[in-house]
């Protein structure tokens, strides 16, 4: 069963994104909680865009958290559907690149639109992010 599930490239993306965005929440925490790098979290960026505000409370902040890496996911599988039409070699660059894609579209959003709360991120941050 789980050899027949990673033949399946929607499976393999979902399971990559899953791994990334879990990966980015870990250095984002790691950079932000331990080292003081920044001041900034994943889930208060994706809490804005889906509450309108920075999450309020535990619930509210999981809630977000799990959109982040929902995004990561739909990431993840958007790009496994990509990779065969351009190439399989060097895979590691291509994602990076998918993923500062995603980076500065959603940085690009919250200045274009103003958003409340992250609309102005300093470098430590935006580094971090």
């Amino acid at each position: 069963m789980a050899a027949t599930m990673m033949r399946d490239r929607f499976m393999r993306g979902l399971l990559a994104g899953l791994i990334g965005g879990i990966a980015a929440l870990a250095v984002n925490l790691f950079s932000t909680e331990v080292l003081k790098f920044g001041d900034l979290h994943f889930y208060e960026i994706s809490g804005v865009m889906i509450f309108g505000h920075l999450p309020r409370g535990l619930m509210q902040s999981i809630f977000a958290e799990i959109g982040h890496i929902g995004l990561s996911a739909g990431v993840g599988i958007a790009l496994a559907y990509l990779l065969p039409k351009i190439k399989t070699s060097h895979l590691w660059v291509k994602g990076a690149f998918a993923g500062l894609a995603v980076w500065f579209a959603v940085y690009a959003i919250t200045v274009l639109f103003k958003v409340p709360s992250v609309h102005k991120t300093g470098f430590p941050s935006a580094l971090t992010n």
